[in-house]
Formats: structure tokens, C-alpha cells, sequence
């Protein structure tokens, strides 16, 4: 009886969840965080992760962990400061951030492999957890989420945008280990997404939603 109750309590939760989605802010974040970290130090890390360890699920359910985990936070912060701060503020610091994201995504050097710090584990999965969420907290991305959840104010669906958006760019990192830049065309694509940035912080500064 207990457990039927329990499972209905569940289901309801999720369909009211579901409800509460918004397609667009759904896609908007999912594209921000995939360009995001296209060539980022965490994407090289799950490619020297899967690479070494030759691990293909572990390394990725460890990647997708520690960067949701580690970006929860930015979703936490940044729903809390987008009630405490006007809305204009909100989308002239939002557009600002997307900004120098955009520019820095064009100007810097793409990053090397380098050696793969080692985690206190034998456990592949944990190792990959606890390294790709040391490497997330204070990262471009995790502030991005952050003034995306600030500008929206749905955390649920950034927070599946993201979710979505990092299981994709994992799993490109850990079927594909090191191949992947070399058969990605990382500089253009690094490029591209620091316009579209650019574009993106833009709208937000001039005010002009992009839902």
C-alpha cells in the first residue's frame, strides 16, 4: 500500500515537473552549454579519462554526474539572485557574461591534453566525478548556468537543458576518447560559438528576449 502511494506521489511529481518546462528556455540552455564546452579543460579531460582508461560507461556517467552536480549549484545561485536583483540588471549582467564568454571563446588557444590528475580511487566512475567536478566549480560554465538561471527563472528546465547538453558532449568524450579532436573541427566550431555568444549577450543587453 506504501509503495503504491510512494509511486503515485512520484509519478504526479514528475508529470508536474514536465509541466513546468519551457521548450525554449529548454533549447536555449542546451545550446549555450553544449558551445560552451565544446574544447573545454572538462571535455579534454573525459577524452583523456576515456582514452586512458579505455572505460566507455563509467567515465561517462562519472562526467555527466560531476558537471550536474557542480553546475547545480551555479542553477541554485543564480534563481536566488535573479529574485533579489531587478530584471534589467539581471540582462545587462547575463549579456555582459555571454559577451566575454563569446570573446574569449575566439581569441584563446584551443587547450592541450596534458596529463590527467589523479583521483584518490580505484573506482574509474568516482575518479571521473571527483575530477570533472573539481574542474567545473568556478568554470565558465557553471557562471553561465548561473546567469542563465538568473535571466529565466525556471531552474528546472536549465537544469535539464544543461543535463541534456552535458550527456551529449560526454558521451561524444567517451565513445570517441582522443579521436574526437581530431575529427571535430574544434578551432571553427570554437569560433561559431563565440559569435553566436557574442549575438546572445547582445539581445540581453539591448533587451530583446530571445523566448
Amino acid at each position: 500500500m506504501f509503495r503504491l502511494i510512494y509511486l503515485h506521489f512520484l509519478i504526479y511529481e514528475i508529470i508536474t515537473a514536465f509541466r513546468l518546462l519551457e521548450p525554449a528556455v529548454l533549447g536555449a540552455t542546451f545550446v549555450a552549454v553544449l558551445l560552451a564546452e565544446i574544447g573545454d579543460k572538462t571535455q579534454i579531460m573525459t577524452l583523456a579519462l576515456a582514452a586512458k582508461n579505455r572505460a566507455i560507461l563509467p567515465v561517462f556517467v562519472g562526467s555527466v554526474l560531476g558537471e550536474v552536480s557542480a553546475n547545480s549549484i551555479g542553477v541554485a545561485i543564480g534563481t536566488f539572485l535573479g529574485i533579489a536583483i531587478p530584471v534589467n540588471i539581471v540582462s545587462l549582467i547575463a549579456g555582459a557574461v555571454f559577451i566575454i564568454f563569446g570573446i574569449l571563446n575566439i581569441v584563446k588557444k584551443e587547450e592541450e591534453h596534458g596529463e590527467v590528475p589523479k583521483a584518490k580511487t580505484k573506482s574509474i566512475l568516482l575518479s571521473a566525478f571527483y575530477l570533472i567536478f573539481l574542474a567545473e566549480m568556478g568554470d565558465k560554465t557553471q557562471i553561465l548556468t548561473l546567469g542563465l538561471s538568473a535571466q529565466y527563472q525556471n531552474p528546472i528546465t536549465v537544469l535539464i537543458g544543461l543535463s541534456l547538453a552535458f550527456m551529449t558532449i560526454s558521451s561524444v568524450g567517451a565513445l570517441l576518447g582522443e579521436r574526437a579532436s581530431k575529427i571535430l573541427p574544434m578551432k571553427w566550431i570554437k569560433i561559431a560559438s563565440g559569435v553566436l555568444f557574442i549575438i546572445f549577450g547582445i539581445l540581453f543587453i539591448v533587451g530583446i528576449n530571445l523566448l
